[in-house]
């Protein structure tokens, strides 16, 4: 290219330039008699999203407090292992001693955790102006961890630089936290008390073949035919009872 032609597009580079310059002082100038500037459109965006995350965060955080106050509820409230209300639930009858009634959490688990995790989400909710459901989480509490899924989604207003309302954005919380809850063990704590009433129930001497078949940390405290076990639980402990009759007893066919 000789001379003429780079001083031609040196030229024409300058001219885009002022251009360009012209063009964007004109728009803040327009914007500006409008109280807007550039980016204000994609700000709601930004902080809808900011919002987002610190309630995601929020909610896992309170799972977990939510988690811990639920292992010691279905510990110490047999209606949410299925059973009745009771603070040391009586699993067999004097007639049927062998039988002993069957534990069912899942139904308790679910109910336990909202219960606990709705004081959060109260708090949230008026400080936010959140829509957010209670009792609104599905729990599957698997080995060592728990996992939430909400079931209806919290509304999240969308205002803009001025506080003019927008919209609305919805969002379903969820959350996986590690917690050694140890609800899998409730099957081999019924199936352990079912061995014992087997075993101890018309024997010459149930407390003894009662405490042989105890196993490590349970307690058991007897009143007549009745037993009392206490297991550990979380920072807490169970309680059930058994009814285990002695030999002189006529068993009911």
């Amino acid at each position: 290219m000789n001379k003429k032609g780079i001083d031609y597009a040196a030229l024409l580079t300058v001219m885009v330039l002022i251009s360009l310059v012209s063009l964007f002082a004109n728009l803040q100038t327009k914007l500006y008699t409008t109280g807007r500037f550039l980016g204000d459109a994609q700000s709601p965006m930004i902080g809808i999203n900011n919002e987002v995350q610190f309630y995601q965060a929020y909610v896992k955080e309170a799972a977990k407090l939510a988690a811990e106050k639920t292992v010691n509820d279905v510990a110490q409230n047999p209606q949410y292992q299925g059973l009745g209300i009771s603070d040391c639930i009586q699993l067999n009858t004097i007639n049927l001693p062998k039988q002993l009634t069957q534990t069912n959490l899942q139904e308790g688990i679910n109910t336990a955790f909202n219960y606990n995790i709705n004081r959060y989400m109260t708090e949230y909710k008026q400080k936010t102006g959140y829509d957010i459901p209670m009792n609104n989480f599905k729990i599957s509490a698997l080995k060592g961890e728990f996992i939430g899924v909400s079931v209806k989604p919290t509304i999240i207003p969308i205002k803009d630089f001025s506080g003019k309302f927008l919209g609305n954005a919805s969002f379903r919380p969820s959350f996986k936290i590690p917690y050694k809850h140890e609800f899998e063990t409730y099957p081999d704590i019924i199936r352990t008390l079912t061995a014992i009433v087997q075993q101890c129930s018309y024997t010459a001497n149930p407390s003894e073949c009662t405490i042989k078949s105890l196993p490590t940390k349970w307690k058991v405290e007897q009143n007549g035919d009745i037993f009392k076990f206490r297991i550990p639980r979380g920072t807490t402990e169970t309680c059930y009872a058994l009814i285990i009759p002695p030999k002189t007893t006529t068993p009911t066919i």
